[in-house]
């Protein structure tokens, strides 16, 4: 959860961890299970 706060504020970060492989199957994998509990899938 710290990764993420940090990651949200220095778009660096992001654009770094999207060519890690499996930090970006992390992000998707959060972000499905974020709509999932919304009900949007």
């Amino acid at each position: 959860m710290k990764f993420k706060k940090t990651e949200l504020e220095n778009g660096t970060r992001i654009s770094e961890r999207e060519f890690d492989i499996p930090g970006f199957i992390s992000a998707v994998a959060n972000l499905i299970t974020a709509l999932h509990l919304a009900g949007i899938i």
